[in-house]
């Protein structure tokens, strides 16, 4: 399971094009470009976050590629994704993703746990 949680100052975060791909050259992720809404993810804000995430949709601000992204405002206390994926010992695995913040001048951490 991969838990992603951007933590950041102020305004939005746009998240796209996710991607875990295995030493075999296998994507692993499911959606990892949000075109299906949170097909094989869940969605947690447990704390009930002001400005927590939706999908947002090409208009709003514009995703990596295609028509949807992951559009998120949430700060303390966060809100996140998760998605569960099958890993092998041993293995190396290559993860990329596409993340802009909209706000000025802001930084931003993202936190990756299993």
């Amino acid at each position: 399971m991969y838990n992603c949680s951007p933590i950041h100052e102020n305004g939005y975060f746009s998240f796209d094009h996710i991607s875990v791909i295995d030493q075999t050259n296998t994507e692993i992720l499911l959606n990892g470009n949000f075109e299906n809404d949170l097909t094989g993810r869940n969605y947690c804000n447990s704390m009930n976050s002001s400005y927590s995430g939706l999908i947002g949709i090409r208009g709003m601000l514009l995703p990596y590629n295609g028509l949807k992204f992951w559009f998120d405002g949430a700060w303390i206390p966060p809100d996140y994704l998760t998605q569960m994926i099958s890993t092998k010992i041993g293995w190396n695995y290559t993860l990329k993703f596409w993340l802009t913040n909209d706000a000025t001048g802001n930084t931003m951490n993202v936190i990756l746990f299993q």
